[in-house]
């Protein structure tokens, strides 16, 4: 008789388990979109050179063996992210150097995505209960 009892009680949370686990994997997935969009609206877009930028944000999946990680990443100019992120030096054209002004646009848009997916996350989380 005990047997049952531990089996039921090992099943019931083992569908509560897989039941957080794809929660999280959903909430995860809302939460990668929600920033690429805000990427796609906030990056600049007003140089020749960096037309693509904006519209290169996409978000990649990785499946492990118990994990799911989702990637936002920009595919068409990879490298321009940390400088446009961050500013540069720059030369300009009589031989003085500068700095170009950094464009805050992935930390606000990363900072908006975490508070999506805990807020996403609590409120599944508590109508399981």
């Amino acid at each position: 008789m005990s047997e049952s009892i531990a089996m039921q009680m090992e099943r019931l949370m083992q569908q509560y388990g897989d039941a957080v686990h794809e929660i999280v994997e959903s909430s995860a997935e809302d939460a990668a979109n929600i920033a690429k969009n805000q990427l796609r609206n906030t990056s600049p877009k007003e140089n020749k050179r960096h037309r693509h930028y904006a519209s290169g944000w996409t978000v990649k999946k990785e499946i492990g063996s118990e994990l799911v990680s989702f990637t936002v990443h920009n595919r068409t100019k990879p490298g321009l992210t940390h400088l446009l992120e961050y500013g540069h030096v720059i030369r300009n054209k009589k031989g003085r150097y500068g700095r170009t002004r950094p464009i805050k646009h992935i930390k606000p848009a990363e900072e908006t995505a975490v508070m999506k997916f805990e807020l996403r996350v609590r409120a599944k989380l508590r109508s399981l209960q």
